[in-house]
Formats: C-alpha cells, sequence, structure tokens
C-alpha cells in the first residue's frame, strides 16, 4: 500500500482541489456520501470518491468528457521506474495535450487510459522534458462513439439515396434470372427457351431458371411476363400467340404490352398424323380433306387461334378449301397434342416437327410435309407443302421479351448478354440439331415483323370466324 500511495504521489493522482470538486474533511473515510451536481443541465450523483480527488478533479463536470469512475490502477513493470526522475511520469491531472493547468484554470480530466498512454511514452523516451507534450489520439467516449457512428451512418444512407438508379443497374444482375416459358415443357417453344438459356446462363454468370406458366392460350404465361417488376430479373419467350390475343377477343393484352427485344428462332409447322393411320403421304392427306365433309378430321397442336391453327387454316385455304375444314381442339401445348394424336383423340398435329421428330424417330407417328421454305436438314426426306404445288408456307416464332419499363442499362446489358448468348456454338448447334432455325433480328426488326405478322394473322382469324377485336 506504501508503494502503491507513492506511486500516486508521483503520478500526481493524490487529491487536488477546485471550484468543482472542494476539499473533503476527512480524506480516510472510504465511504459514499453523494452529492448532485449537475452535468449538462441534468441532476447525477456523484460519489464522494470522485469528489475527493483520486481521480483528476475535473471529471466531475467534463460535459461530452464525463465517464464513470474507474478506480486508478499502477501499471504492472519495474517501481523504480516510476520513482526515476528521468521517467518525467508526474501526471498532475488535466488534459495531456492541454497546457498545463497550473498556468490557467482548471480543465478537463482524462481517466487513467490517458495517464497509461503518456506513462508509457514518457519511459520510452527518458530524454523528454517533463514539460514535453506527447502526441497521443484523441480519446472518444461512449456517447462521442455512438455520434460518430451515427454520423458515418447516416451519411452512408444518404449517399446511398442519391446514387441515380442508373448506377445501382449496373450491377444487374447480382441473383438468379426467371425465364418464363407460355406453353407445356417438351414443346418447341420450350426446347427453344431451354437451349437458350443455357448460352444466357454463362454469359450473365447467373442462373437462369426456367419457368412453365401455361393456360388460357399462352394468355398466362405471356400476361406473367408483361407484369413483373421491370427490374430484368423475370424476363420471357415470347410467341407468334400473342399478337393475336386482341383480335381474339381474350384479351386486351398485345405486342405494346411487351419490351420486344428479339427473334430467338422459327419452327416451321408440319403435318403429323399416325403411324397406323390410313394415309401414308400428303397427297392422300389433302385427297381426305377434300372428300371429307367440314370437321370430319380434326387436328390440334395449341389453343383456338393460336399459331399451329392458323398454319392449319391456311394450308385448308391453299387447298381451296373452308378455313375450318380441320375441327381444332384446344391444347396447351405440342407435347400434349401429340399424346392425343397417339391416343387417336384427334387425326392430325400441325405443329412442328421438331417436336414430333423424336417420336416419329420411334416410329410411332409420321410427319407427311413441313410448311417451311425449305426441307429440314433433320428430315430431309420429307417435302414442303411447296414441293406439293401448294403456295402456302408458315413458320412459328420464339422471342426474347421483357416487362416494359426496365432501366436502360439493365435493357442494354440484357441486349447485350442475349446477342452473345445466342451467338455460342452450343446454342446455335442444338436448334440446328433439332431442325430450329436460329434468329436474332434485334428489337426494331422484330417490332416491325411483328406488326407484318400481325396483318396476315388477323386475315386468317377472319376467315376462322375467331376475330373479335
Amino acid at each position: 500500500m506504501v508503494q502503491f500511495a507513492e506511486a500516486l504521489r508521483l503520478l500526481g493522482l493524490t487529491r487536488r482541489h477546485s471550484p468543482i470538486s472542494p476539499p473533503c474533511k476527512d480524506d480516510a473515510t472510504p465511504r459514499a456520501v453523494q452529492r448532485s451536481t449537475t452535468v449538462r443541465g441534468r441532476r447525477r450523483l456523484l460519489s464522494r470518491n470522485m469528489l475527493r480527488g483520486v481521480y483528476p478533479t475535473a471529471l466531475v463536470a467534463a460535459g461530452h468528457h464525463y465517464r464513470r469512475p474507474v478506480v486508478p490502477r499502477v501499471m504492472s513493470g519495474n517501481m523504480a521506474e516510476l520513482h526515476s526522475e528521468a521517467s518525467g511520469a508526474r501526471w498532475i491531472g488535466g488534459d495531456p495535450r492541454m497546457p498545463s493547468p497550473q498556468a490557467g484554470p482548471p480543465v478537463l480530466g482524462r481517466p487513467m487510459a490517458a495517464c497509461r498512454i503518456v506513462l508509457r511514452a514518457r519511459l520510452a523516451h527518458p530524454e523528454r522534458q517533463a514539460g514535453s507534450r506527447p502526441v497521443q489520439r484523441r480519446l472518444c467516449g461512449p456517447r462521442e462513439e455512438g455520434i460518430m457512428v451515427q454520423r458515418r451512418r447516416l451519411l452512408g444512407m444518404a449517399g446511398l439515396l442519391a446514387a441515380p438508379a442508373s448506377a445501382r443497374a449496373q450491377a444487374w444482375p447480382t441473383r438468379p434470372v426467371s425465364l418464363v416459358v407460355p406453353w407445356a415443357a417438351g414443346g418447341g417453344a420450350d426446347t427453344v427457351t431451354r437451349i437458350f438459356a443455357i448460352g444466357l446462363e454463362q454469359e450473365l454468370g447467373q442462373p437462369v431458371n426456367v419457368v412453365n406458366r401455361t393456360g388460357g392460350n399462352g394468355v398466362t404465361g405471356h400476361s406473367a411476363i408483361a407484369n413483373a417488376a421491370p427490374d430484368g430479373y423475370t424476363i420471357g419467350t415470347g410467341t407468334s400467340e400473342f399478337v393475336n390475343f386482341k383480335t381474339l377477343g381474350v384479351s386486351d393484352f398485345g405486342p405494346g404490352n411487351l419490351d420486344l427485344m428479339s427473334r430467338l428462332a422459327t419452327i416451321p409447322a408440319g403435318v403429323t398424323v399416325q403411324t397406323q393411320g390410313p394415309w401414308r403421304d400428303f397427297a392422300a392427306f389433302a385427297a381426305a380433306l377434300r372428300e371429307g365433309r367440314r370437321g370430319q378430321i380434326t387436328g390440334s397442336g395449341v389453343g383456338i387461334g393460336g399459331s399451329w391453327h392458323l398454319a392449319a387454316a391456311g394450308m385448308c385455304r391453299a387447298l381451296g378449301l373452308e378455313a375450318d375444314r380441320i375441327r381444332w381442339i384446344p391444347s396447351n401445348g405440342g407435347a400434349p397434342a401429340l399424346q392425343d394424336l397417339i391416343a387417336g383423340g384427334i387425326g392430325v398435329f400441325t405443329g412442328s416437327p421438331v417436336e414430333a421428330q423424336p417420336l416419329a424417330g420411334a416410329g410411332r407417328v409420321r410427319v407427311l410435309a413441313v410448311m417451311g421454305e425449305e426441307r429440314l436438314s433433320t428430315m430431309p426426306e420429307v417435302p414442303t407443302l411447296r414441293e406439293a404445288g401448294l403456295g402456302w408456307s408458315y413458320a412459328n416464332w420464339f422471342a426474347l421479351v421483357a416487362p416494359r419499363g426496365i432501366p436502360a442499362p439493365v435493357r442494354t446489358a440484357l441486349l447485350a448478354a442475349g446477342m452473345r448468348a445466342h451467338a455460342r456454338a452450343d446454342v446455335q448447334e442444338p436448334m440446328r440439331a433439332r431442325g430450329i432455325v436460329p434468329v436474332w433480328d434485334g428489337p426494331e426488326a422484330f417490332a416491325s415483323f411483328a406488326a407484318g405478322f400481325g396483318e396476315t394473322s388477323a386475315a386468317l382469324l377472319r376467315d376462322l370466324g375467331l376475330a373479335r377485336g
């Protein structure tokens, strides 16, 4: 205890009196006789130990420097160093960075942490004079630290809010992207979409999840794309059906509800029948259409007024027959329609030969003709309708579309990534191997093509008696 008291004396930590801390009559009395002192307008109860001077006296009225009292402890080490005159380790209270308190009024004190910093510095550099001022960092109290943290947070939030939307959009995409298909899995739209998604995923560096949203002859899926948040994280594959929704009167939905990016591919329509059926070639099938009564032969491949329905209507018109000579059975896509064909529920499938090719290879269906401009490389033995003397061709198309209103930087990035993905070998080759014709025409050319296609489709729908809009 003697050494401890001597150390306190050398450090200047013995009781000092000031107008703020009057002397106590009984310095040896350790009990806490409480006294109220105003700090920043508040009444605080401070123990006699604080007022006695065991701590720096000005601490009790330090304002924003106020701290809970901590019992001072002498640093561990050689006590002889504390007695050394060379150490200069005599702290008399007050701020070590301020002039000596003897030269003026009392100054704000510091807790023991400041004493230790000064003591270490002077023990390490005994050549310094006792009155020299060591360089030390400013010690912030809890209140000051809280204010500084809050200030930094507010400044950070202000910077985030002030950042333009274009700057934040440059990071797109930072999470998986959903690619919506309005038709069932296994059909032509689904096949094109899944092939394209492989390349797009590589270019974006994020997963691309293909989501099939069927129903309503394509209205459900296309509406899901149009109504998605315009942030670039929900895009889709638009098919030729959506240009006819208004004409059919099934929805107010039209090309103006989507951001038209580019066509991805085209697939010509075809004429596919059962292997066990009576028709071995297209000539026999055409004869049956002419000789049979209206609606005797049933067909399917899509909903009423869809692309494959229009392909069948145009073929009948080219044969000099009524557009509705084939009675149409609605379907949610090519895959369900082919199952109906195998089961005998329909007589002809006018959808894509690409969808029918696996079943044709297995001997379960027969492709009689394609409605393209030329034969398919995957089915070179199948003739075109033009070779049969009919001036009719029809191809369904599939396009990259997005909700309207996506930010310009996101739209630019999506178009660039889509074009690169479409040009990849792992996208082009699988498409061609399945008889799909890859196409990338861009926003302007695609919009012009869609307008012309809509006029042709509207004329066929009027012939079918399906035009409502």
